[in-house]
C-alpha cells in the first residue's frame, strides 16, 4: 500500500514570519498525521519577496521571507505547486528566490517551468517504485493579473492540454493526479463552479485516477464517480490575514481557516485507493486537527442534489454571487456591529441585483 497525502492553499505570510522567528511549530499537531503517509503535496502560494519588488497589478498580494518558508521541513512536502494567481506577486525575484529555497528544502517545485520549451503540465516521479504524474493547470479566472509584457511558462488551464497530459501520463502507466488551482467565480463559496463538475468528470473519463482542486478558501464538495475522487477544493491549509499597499484583507473568522488534508491509500498492484479525509482549522495561525465531519456531509448531500439539476445549481449560483457576500461580511468581519450596519444601505443592496 503506498499513501499519498494532499494539502489546500499554503501561504507563510504575515504573523507566520514572526512564529519562525520565535521557533514555534504552527503544524506541530498534524505533523505526526501528515507524516505518517509516503509523498506529499500542496499549494504554496505565499513567493519569497526577494528584492522588494511586487506586481502592482495583483491586490492583495501574497508574500513572504525566506526563512519563513523554514516552518515546512517538519512537514516534509515532497511537491509544492506554483500553479497558482500568485505566482508573480513577487516578480521575476520573488520565482527565483522560492525556487532556490524549496531546492535547499528537498522540495520539488511543479506548476512552473523556467525553460521556455519545457512542459509545465505533466510532473513526473516514483513513490516506492510507482511511477506517479501530476498535472497542473491554474485557471484564469483566478486572477493572476500578469503584467502584458511578462510571459511565464505557466500551465494556464486548457482542457485538451490537461487531457494530453493525461494519456500521455497513462501511456507510461502511471497513477494521475489532476492538481487545479481553478474555480476564480466561486472564490469562498461552498459550491463549485458548473464548468468544474464537467471538466472534472471529462479528466476522469480520460483516465486521471484523482482530481484535487484549490483556490476558493474555503472547503467544498468531493465525490466518487466511476470508482475515482474529485475534490473541488480543499480549502485552506494555513493562512494569515493579508497586508497590500497598507490595507488589510483579512481572511475571516470561519471559512477560510478550515480546509481538509486528503489522504489516498494506493494498492500498487492494481491502482485502486481508499481515502481517508481529516479536517482541520486555523486557530491563530496553529493547525489543530478536527474531528467533526457534518458539515462535509451536509455539503457533499447538497451537491449531490445541485449537480442533477443545473436550473437549481444556477439558483444556488446567483445566490452566491448576489445575497451571501451579505451574509459572509456580516458572519466574518471582524469589524464592529456598527461598522457593519453603517455600510449597508437600501439602494446599495438593490443594485447588486442590477448587474
Amino acid at each position: 500500500m503506498i499513501s499519498i497525502s494532499f494539502v489546500g492553499d499554503i501561504s507563510l505570510n504575515n504573523r507566520y514570519q514572526n512564529l519562525e522567528k520565535q521557533g514555534v511549530r504552527p503544524f506541530a499537531e498534524i505533523e505526526p498525521i501528515f507524516n505518517a503517509t509516503d509523498f506529499r503535496v500542496g499549494n504554496l502560494e505565499c513567493l519569497c519577496a526577494a528584492d522588494g519588488k511586487e506586481n502592482k497589478l495583483k491586490k492583495p498580494r501574497l508574500k513572504t521571507n525566506e526563512d519563513a518558508l523554514n516552518l515546512l521541513r517538519p512537514l516534509r512536502f515532497n511537491m509544492l505547486s506554483l500553479a497558482h494567481n500568485h505566482i508573480y506577486d513577487a516578480c521575476e525575484g520573488g520565482i527565483a528566490c522560492t525556487l532556490d529555497k524549496l531546492a535547499s528544502l528537498g522540495i520539488m517545485a511543479i506548476g512552473y517551468q523556467s525553460d521556455a520549451n519545457g512542459d509545465p503540465y505533466l510532473w513526473r516521479t516514483e513513490v516506492k517504485g510507482m511511477p506517479l504524474a501530476v498535472i497542473t493547470a491554474i485557471h484564469k479566472d483566478t486572477n493572476p493579473h500578469l503584467p502584458e509584457n511578462v510571459h511565464l511558462n505557466l500551465p494556464f488551464y486548457d482542457t485538451n492540454h490537461i487531457v494530453e497530459a493525461i494519456r500521455e501520463a497513462k501511456q507510461e502507466k502511471r497513477f494521475v493526479a489532476i492538481y487545479l488551482h481553478w474555480g476564480g467565480k466561486t472564490e469562498e463559496g461552498f459550491m463549485p463552479d458548473w464548468y468544474e463538475i464537467e471538466d472534472a468528470h471529462r479528466f476522469i473519463d480520460e483516465g486521471a485516477d484523482v482530481v484535487i482542486g484549490s483556490h476558493s478558501h474555503s472547503i467544498q464538495p468531493f465525490e466518487q464517480y466511476k470508482g475515482k475522487y474529485i475534490f473541488y477544493s480543499l480549502g485552506n491549509f494555513c493562512f494569515d490575514d493579508v497586508e497590500t499597499d497598507g490595507k488589510i484583507y483579512p481572511i475571516g473568522r470561519y471559512r477560510k481557516r478550515k480546509g481538509i488534508m486528503v489522504t489516498l491509500n494506493i494498492n500498487e498492484n492494481d491502482l485502486h485507493y481508499d481515502i481517508n479525509v481529516q479536517r482541520i482549522q486555523n486557530e491563530n495561525c496553529i493547525i489543530h486537527p478536527q474531528k467533526n465531519r457534518l458539515k462535509l456531509q451536509w455539503r457533499n448531500a447538497k451537491f449531490q442534489v445541485l449537480k442533477r439539476c443545473k436550473p437549481l445549481w444556477k439558483l444556488d449560483f446567483l445566490w452566491f454571487r448576489k445575497v451571501s457576500p451579505i451574509f459572509i461580511y456580516l458572519a466574518e468581519s471582524p469589524d464592529s456591529l456598527g461598522t457593519k450596519l453603517s455600510k449597508f444601505k437600501l439602494n446599495k443592496l438593490l443594485s447588486r441585483f442590477k448587474s
